[in-house]
């Protein structure tokens, strides 16, 4: 475990796991992943109305090629689903390379999915 200081309009201190710090959470311009996860406005279900390939389909190794990811690099994408869009995404890389994640939190955001009420949970592994 890491001790980290956070600064700004409050003070705070975090405890980030190894796993935390190699993940890219959602700072590419919205909440990650376990954001939307953990929320309490709608509870996970294990019963999605888009099935699995529905889920995945959007994510495409185009996405890595685009991002200049190397063969030498594995990609964990997991990504909250909800109107057609990712409202929730983080990224993890191995080896950590936070530009190349950001790239990718990106690209997801700007996909399409079939359009559900409900919010569903994707993760895709290259």
């Amino acid at each position: 475990m890491e001790l980290l200081l956070l600064v700004g309009l409050v003070s705070a201190v975090a405890i980030l796991s190894r796993t935390r710090r190699d993940s890219y959470h959602g700072t590419g311009g919205g909440p990650s992943y376990e954001d939307i996860l953990n929320s309490p406005t709608e509870p996970p279900s294990h019963q999605p109305e888009l099935t699995n390939a529905q889920l995945s389909a959007p994510i495409s190794p185009v996405i890595l090629t685009r991002c200049g990811v190397p063969d030498s690099m594995s990609v964990k994408i997991q990504a909250a689903v909800k109107m057609g869009r990712a409202i929730g995404v983080t990224v993890t890389t191995s080896p950590t390379n936070q530009t190349i994640a950001a790239c990718i939190d990106r690209s997801v955001r700007h996909l399409q999915w079939p359009v559900s009420t409900k919010t569903d949970f994707v993760t895709t592994t290259f």
